[in-house]
């Protein structure tokens, strides 16, 4: 099953998401934290993973991808800025993360200065 989605993962035609439908209690949450994710670190994916039951909205999801993916990229970030500017860019960014104005075009512009390309995002409900 890893080889599976990691081949869907590194298909350029199918950006979309990969469902994991058995019933509870069957090992679904288990088999993504100790092996799809140990594999696609291997692989050089950075993964984002969240449980859904922590959030109380759609919102707060929202800013914890965007504050999750901005600290994902901190290291990347300082490769093209010195270390002050990237502390001025990272706070203005979770200024507005902690100011509830993240949507999902929030989410997308910052798609034109990360690379998230090689980011895998797990949502576990």
């Amino acid at each position: 099953m890893i080889k599976s989605i990691q081949n869907y993962i590194e298909d350029n035609i199918s950006k979309q998401a990969i469902l994991l439908n058995r019933n509870w209690g069957t090992g679904k949450t288990f088999f993504v934290q100790n092996e799809l994710i140990i594999e696609l670190k291997k692989q050089k994916k950075m993964v984002l993973y969240f449980s859904l039951f922590s959030f109380y909205s759609i919102k707060e999801l929202n800013q914890k991808l965007y504050l999750s993916t901005l600290l994902k990229h901190t290291d990347l970030i300082k490769e093209h800025w010195s270390e002050s500017i990237t502390l001025v860019i990272f706070n203005i960014l979770s200024m507005i993360a902690s100011s509830n104005n993240i949507n999902a075009d929030c989410l997308c512009e910052i798609e034109t200065f990360l690379k998230l390309d090689d980011m895998v995002i797990i949502l576990d409900d």
